[in-house]
């Protein structure tokens, strides 16, 4: 009918979409790809473009009212958000007062080098104050938060430690659950 959205005559497509549907939608989004071992049919949940903006917004976008869990060690979010806009891609060095933030480190040939905590800060335009750094191919392959952060050794240290942690029973249940409602569909 002239003058309608095409979603107001889909009964079973309401936007805004329901955090259960967009969460099957993001789960479901290697295996509904192209090359995916089950295409899409529907030509609104088998867009490309759609499917990337849901994955993007279920794992790569920080709440804008925040969780719980952002203020368990106080009153501000724990994640840092919203990080403010940057117009192009730099390395802040953190030197302190008077250099009191200097590291000495120390070399396998005796050698000890000064050196000061870093990270790099990307590019962020407006609008992306809530968004994770990410890598869009690892997003898709394993659909999960992949914020990607550069920076000194403790940097590098806490990012492996934090992606090492167990979290197989909380992974598992997501996919439970998903894999329910495919077989219930």
């Amino acid at each position: 009918m002239p003058g309608t959205r095409a979603q107001d005559e889909r009964p079973d497509t309401k936007l805004p979409i329901s955090k259960e549907r967009l969460e099957m939608a993001a789960y479901l989004h290697s295996y509904h790809r192209n090359e995916g071992c089950a295409p899409e049919l529907d030509p609104f949940l088998g867009n490309k473009n759609i499917c990337d903006i849901f994955l993007k917004y279920r794992f790569e976008e920080h709440s804008a009212s925040h969780a719980g869990s952002c203020f368990k060690k106080g009153c501000e979010c724990r994640f840092l958000f919203p990080f403010m806009s940057c117009s192009h891609t730099y390395i802040h060095e953190d030197i302190g007062d008077n250099n009191n933030n200097s590291i000495m480190q120390h070399c396998l040939d005796g050698n000890v080098n000064i050196v000061y905590p870093f990270m790099v800060i990307l590019r962020r335009p407006m609008g992306f104050q809530f968004v994770n750094s990410h890598n869009t191919a690892i997003s898709e392959v394993f659909y999960f938060n992949t914020n990607i952060q550069i920076g000194d050794l403790s940097q590098v240290f806490y990012s492996t430690i934090y992606t090492s942690k167990s979290t197989q029973d909380k992974d598992s249940e997501k996919q439970l659950r998903i894999g329910c409602a495919v077989i219930k569909g």
